[in-house]
């Protein structure tokens, strides 16, 4: 099969590419997620690349990229706010 190539319309750029390790009972799946947005509108829309359409350079980059992601995740400060 062949890469998947994301399609851009006016006015879009890719924002993110994140990688995942998924799974559930008796699956498993490592899709990379790329995040798109309109310049003009903020608009935001997200596509996945199936590891099968993954070129080879995220095929090699991917277990060090989820890493990363992780660990940006958890960089994050946050406050949880209780309902009352």
């Amino acid at each position: 099969m062949t890469d998947k190539k994301i399609v851009l319309y006016d006015n879009e750029e890719v924002l993110a590419v994140v990688p995942e390790h998924c799974s559930g009972p008796g699956w498993t799946n490592t899709p990379v997620w790329v995040y798109i947005v309109n310049d003009l509108t903020g608009a935001v829309r997200t596509e996945s690349i199936q590891p099968e359409r993954q070129t080879a350079a995220m095929l090699t980059l991917f277990d060090t990229a989820v890493a990363i992601q992780k660990a940006l995740k958890n960089a994050v400060p946050v406050s949880l706010l209780m309902k009352k």
